[in-house]
Order: C-alpha cells, then structure tokens, then sequence
C-alpha cells in the first residue's frame, strides 16, 4: 500500500544460514517465497473485536486503535503532527476500480475523516480483472524473497480489517497480514515525518540507516532481539537477532521518536 517500505527484491537463500560452496563451485539456489498471499478472513459483513475473532477463528484482528496504542502517535497528534496536508504515493499494481469507495466505508465504521485517492495510470495498463486483481505480477515477483529495511505488524496469525468491494462475489470486511498490513501502517509514520521535517523525507534508505545506528531512545528505532523466528508455511527464515537481520530488518519504530528523528535525516540531506 506505500512504497516507503518495499524492499528490493533480491534473491537470497531461504535458510538463516548458509554454507560455504568449494571454490569454484556455485551451488544452485531456488529462492522461495515464505507465504503466498496473506488474506486471512474474506467477506464478513462487519469487523468483530479481538475476543470474537479469537473465538472464531483463532487469530487477532485489529482496527485502527490497536495501532495507535502499538506505535506510540499519540504524543505527536497533540503537538499537532499528524501527516495533515501530506501526500501518500502508493504505487500499486493492484488497480481496483473500487478503492475511493472503500477507503470512505472503511473511515466511515471507524470514525475517521475519509482521505481523497487519485489514481494516476501510465503505460499499457489492462482492464481490471477481479478474479487476477494483481494482473500477474506474483508471476514475476513470487520465486524471490525481499530483504528487510525496517518491521511492523506483519505476522500471520493475525491482521488488520480492511474493506474491499472490487469483488461483486465477495464484498465485505476482510483481515489481511504481511506487508499488506505493515505497508500502510510505515506509510502513517512517513507522513507526519514529511510534515515535522517541512519537506519529502527522500530515499528512504538514506534517511533509514542513520538513525538506525544510534540509541533507540533518540532514534526511536527499536531493535527486535528476541529470537522471532520468521519460518512461515514449511519455508524456512531467520532469526531476530541483535543489529539489522533478516528476520526484522534494523527493527522496528517508537513513532514518538522516529518521525522526529527521520524528520531530521530528511532535512539534513
């Protein structure tokens, strides 16, 4: 949903470690990806709360609220930095002819002001299929798995609510995980780092890694150290270790911290 926190689509092997081939001997690796797809509830008419969810079908779900309370905005909203004003590019391969209607259903069940989206096109676009939303692209991108730059709320065993309705078949509320859930969640914090910083953040790498390597309670990085395991579907992954590593990149954000911090990297240009 943000580009903020693509990843470059690099091959890498699927294991957390590697051996060391003889000289002269490359051993052959097929990259595979670690799940494909992170729907994990379509269709249901209205969003239930965590417990219902648990009850039901054993996962989390999470709305807005929960994540508020996760990344810590709220110091920010009160001095009045909260993305207002900002422009969120989000570059999509998705093309659903239904998204300014189900951003405005989504706010509307939260309470939230609604966003205007316009949709810019360019190249050979094809028509809109509801059945092959993603026009093929997982053809292209699904043998390789991308390195991390930075964590959020991505794990499988639970999701955020999200509305959709491109699919006359399956209208309704459904819970999404991986980068379709901590995408959007990234996107909320460069925004209001774009606003405190009065200009774009850039290359967000550039702005990334810097502050990466101070003290989290300056930085408002916060490494995660505790040994997660990122195995998913019988595909093998890596460990949360201590510094950047595979499984959370450099770590994951305190948004009271971060967004100044980040702010102050994109000045510094």
């Amino acid at each position: 949903m943000a580009t903020a926190l693509a990843a470059a689509l690099t091959a890498a092997p699927t294991g957390g470690s590697a051996a060391a081939a003889p000289a002269g001997h490359r051993p052959a690796v097929k990259p595979v990806p670690t799940a494909a797809g992170h729907r994990l509830i379509r269709g249901v008419s209205s969003p239930l709360s965590i417990a219902q969810c648990q009850a039901t079908w054993g996962i989390d779900c999470y709305g807005p609220l929960q994540y508020r309370q996760a990344y810590a905005p709220d110091p920010l909203h009160r001095a009045g930095v909260t993305g207002k004003g900002r422009t969120i590019v989000v570059v999509d391969s998705f093309g659903s002819p239904t998204i300014q209607h189900d951003l405005d259903v989504y706010s509307a069940h939260w309470g939230i002001k609604s966003s205007t989206v316009q949709v810019v096109e360019w190249g050979d676009v094809p028509p809109f299929d509801p059945a092959d939303p993603d026009h093929g692209v997982r053809d292209i991108v699904g043998a390789r798995r991308g390195t991390p730059d930075i964590s959020m709320a991505a794990a499988v065993d639970g999701g955020a609510w999200v509305y959709s309705s491109y699919d006359p078949a399956a209208t309704g509320w459904d819970v999404y995980g991986g980068t379709s859930e901590a995408a959007p969640l990234f996107a909320g914090v460069i925004a209001p780092a774009d606003q405190l910083g009065g200009c774009r953040v850039g290359d967000i790498h550039k702005a990334l890694y810097p502050p990466a390597r101070g003290d989290a309670r300056s930085t408002g990085v916060v490494d995660v150290e505790d040994g997660t395991d990122n195995t998913c579907d019988g595909v093998p992954g890596h460990t949360a270790v201590k510094c950047y590593d595979m499984a959370t990149g450099v770590g994951t954000p305190d948004a009271s911290r971060f967004v100044p911090a980040l702010a102050a990297a994109g000045r510094g240009r």
